[in-house]
């Protein structure tokens, strides 16, 4: 472990940093990827400090470059989801609508298919609507909302 903290400089979504130049990580799980000020302890162990104006919700893929010309990736860690398959793109749009009523973050995985926390109480809304739902273990990448950032 350095005997220095570095220093987020910026932050970069996926796409549009050099992802192949990324020295280090950080996995974290969707709800400990809103960060504003915040020491953030590496994969490898080491510590950066975040300073960000506002909170910034950072997904999977995107980039933090480090004072020290540095790139660290974001991950995504596996956590327990429910797969949500839908009948049409129409039923898709009747589900996701009830999902958002009850302020439940999604990820669109498909036009048939959303991702969503665990939740045993909209689970069992989302069957009585007819949507198939399978517990299980992935990435959880939310949309970032209508205030996100992105």
């Amino acid at each position: 472990i350095r005997n220095f903290m570095m220093i987020v400089h910026s932050h970069h979504i996926a796409g549009t940093w050099p992802i192949e130049k990324a020295k280090y990580t950080v996995t974290l799980p969707a709800s400990e990827r809103f960060l504003r000020l915040k020491k953030l302890k590496l994969d490898d162990g080491d510590l950066i400090n975040i300073n960000f104006e506002s909170v910034t919700q950072v997904r999977h893929n995107d980039g933090l470059y480090l004072d020290n010309d540095m790139w660290v990736k974001i991950q995504a860690s596996k956590e327990k989801i429910l797969n949500v398959e839908c009948k049409s793109d129409t039923h898709l749009t009747l589900i996701a609508w009830h999902i958002g009523n009850r302020h439940c973050a999604l990820q669109i995985i498909d036009n048939r298919n959303i991702r969503i926390e665990n939740n045993n109480v909209i689970s069992e809304m989302l069957v009585k609507l007819g949507a198939n739902v399978r517990i299980g273990e992935d990435i959880f990448d939310p949309e970032p909302g209508a205030y996100g950032g992105h």
